[in-house]
């Protein structure tokens, strides 16, 4: 089985809880022919902007340390969730981060910033909050919604488009199905496929809703072919960035093998599951 995951937040559970037991290690990888995982790095949201880019380039060695031991079949690729740790100097952070392998950014996490307003506000972006996401696109960085409001989104959406790099949402689901702040309106999530954009379904249980388990998520993947985003939808997994997930799915990336087999069973075709397990993502990268 190959797998292709949009979102996961290891390096920040590497660096503030070593020695816990992560939802993607090497062992659980070990298991699938090949892998590719985007890792986040995001940094509490209780540190200053200034203290936020320090602890960045900490994380970043340690996680670098940990990378050497993946299985040679898993490739990485990395983000930033939260660019408000650029605000002090914007041209040359962002330089630095594509020179560390940054290749995509959430800008904003939760609240009101630097950059701009979160889902949990309506504010919309800030001037540095656009400057910093076009300095990304030119650099061919790509933009990513999920954590976004409708206002900060669509902004966002729109500097995708000026530019033409596709946007993604890598952990969000939709709104139509469990109404949570985090989710998408089927607008937004339509607006990211016309872009050319790829939405992950996020395994957190309060973004599923209904039971929080194999159903839901299969509920938020049915309503997204119902969309006509079948050639859209991937795993955005948010794995190590929740303290739980789906009922039946508690280790982590090893139990999806379980959800493969339940999509089959409810009637996704195979070719559909395996583009959503790895190829739809693959070819947005």
């Amino acid at each position: 089985m190959q797998i292709f995951l949009t979102h996961t937040d290891t390096p920040y559970r590497l660096y503030r809880e070593p020695g816990v037991d992560l939802h993607v290690s090497p062992v659980s990888l070990s298991i699938y022919e090949k892998a590719t995982i985007l890792f986040a790095f995001w940094c509490h949201h209780g540190y200053s902007d200034e203290e936020g880019w320090h602890h960045f380039l900490n994380m970043k060695n340690l996680f670098a340390t940990w990378q050497k031991g993946l299985p040679h079949h898993v490739q990485s690729i990395l983000s930033i969730e939260d660019v408000r740790i650029l605000s002090s100097a914007p041209e040359e952070r962002m330089e630095k981060l594509y020179q560390l392998g940054i290749r995509t950014i959430t800008p904003l996490w939760r609240g009101i910033s630097s950059i701009g307003g979160a889902y949990d506000t309506d504010v919309g972006l800030t001037p540095l909050g656009v400057k910093i996401c076009s300095m990304a696109q030119e650099m061919g960085i790509h933009l990513d919604i999920s954590h976004a409001n409708p206002k900060s989104a669509k902004e966002i959406l729109a500097i995708s488009r000026h530019y033409g790099i596709p946007p993604l949402a890598s952990h969000s689901n939709f709104y139509e199905i469990c109404p949570h702040r985090r989710n998408l309106s089927d607008e937004l999530a339509l607006e990211v496929a016309n872009l050319g954009g790829v939405i992950g379904i996020s395994f957190v249980p309060p973004h599923l809703g209904h039971g929080e388990d194999l159903e839901a998520i299969a509920t938020h993947v049915r309503h997204g072919v119902k969309l006509g985003l079948s050639h859209h939808l991937v795993l955005g997994t948010d794995y190590d960035g929740t303290d739980t997930l789906p009922h039946g799915m508690e280790k982590g990336v090893e139990d999806l093998p379980k959800l493969y087999s339940f999509l089959v069973t409810m009637g996704f075709s195979l070719s559909f599951v395996e583009n959503l397990f790895y190829q739809n993502a693959y070819l947005f990268f």
